[in-house]
This record gives structure tokens, C-alpha cells and sequence, in this order.
């Protein structure tokens, strides 16, 4: 039954129990379970096709070098882009996003300028944005949007 009918059909009976908010939250709850229970089918008499998104489609990787060294964050073997301490250089933290120049999965490394690792990760894109948060000479990868933490250090780490 037509949503537009059956409100016509609703509203024409008299008030149940005395109560026209009694009606009025009949057709409420009617127009609710009409709207959440999924499409109609198409003129061809089939289901539209699915729209579940695309795996990693909602997928970031924010670089936040907050009191760390200069890095080269490494990705599938290239070197994708330099950070430097947000403390001096008062920039916004970068954010890689996959694409046709850089798809997933991403083996991710982080690099000092003498060559020294401060970790490594696979990033699959299948947890949602992510973080890499570089606090001093140590990092970690978390959900993009968790604290950095306490306040950050005067200066860089060398």
C-alpha cells in the first residue's frame, strides 16, 4: 500500500481511543517503518543494485609529525611525502588518500634523514581514517581523531 493512501486511510477513521495524538502517532510510526524498509523495486520489477561503498573509499592516513624528527613517510617503496615538527613549522598535518597513483593496500614506513625506521605499517583501508602520530622519537598508528596528548615539546627532536 501507497504511503499517501494509507495516511488518507489513517486519518478519514476516527481517533483511536478518543486521541487524535493517538493517530497522529500510528501515522508517525507507519511513516517510519515505510521509509526504513528499503527501496521499491524498479519499473523493470527488479531491486536497484547495491550502493555499499567502495572498500577504502572513506579511507585516510593523517601524518601528524607533532614534536618529531624530519620524516620521509614511505609508501609501497616510494617516498610520498616529507613531514616535518608541526611546533616550528606551524603547518596542518598532511593527509594521504588512496587514488589511481597511490591504490591499497599501503605499506606504510616512516624515515629518518640518517636512514633510522620509526615503524612500519600495512594499511588495508578497511579500518576507516587512520593516524600516524609521531610524538618525539617515538610513533604509533591510531584512529584518525584520537588526542594527540599532553602538550608538545618546545622544541623538535633532532
Amino acid at each position: 500500500m501507497e504511503f499517501a493512501s494509507l495516511a488518507r486511510r489513517l486519518l478519514s477513521r476516527p481517533p483511536l481511543r478518543g486521541s487524535l495524538i493517538s493517530g497522529l502517532v500510528v501515522l508517525g510510526t507507519t511513516a517510519i517503518v515505510a521509509v526504513g524498509c528499503g527501496s521499491q523495486p524498479s519499473s523493470s520489477g527488479q531491486s536497484p543494485p547495491s550502493t555499499s561503498p567502495v572498500l577504502g573509499s572513506d579511507f585516510t592516513l593523517l601524518i601528524a609529525n607533532i614534536d618529531g624528527p624530519p620524516l620521509d613517510v614511505v609508501v609501497n617503496g616510494k617516498v610520498t611525502i616529507r613531514v616535518t615538527c608541526q611546533v616550528t613549522s606551524q603547518e596542518s598535518a598532511p593527509v594521504l588518500k588512496p587514488g589511481p597513483e597511490l591504490p591499497l593496500p599501503w605499506a606504510v614506513h616512516l624515515v629518518k634523514s640518517d636512514g633510522q625506521s620509526l615503524g612500519e605499517w600495512t594499511e588495508t583501508g578497511t579500518n576507516g581514517p587512520r593516524m600516524l602520530l609521531i610524538r618525539g622519537a617515538d610513533a604509533a598508528e591510531l584512529p584518525a581523531g584520537t588526542p594527540a596528548g599532553p602538550a608538545p615539546a618546545p622544541s623538535c627532536v633532532p
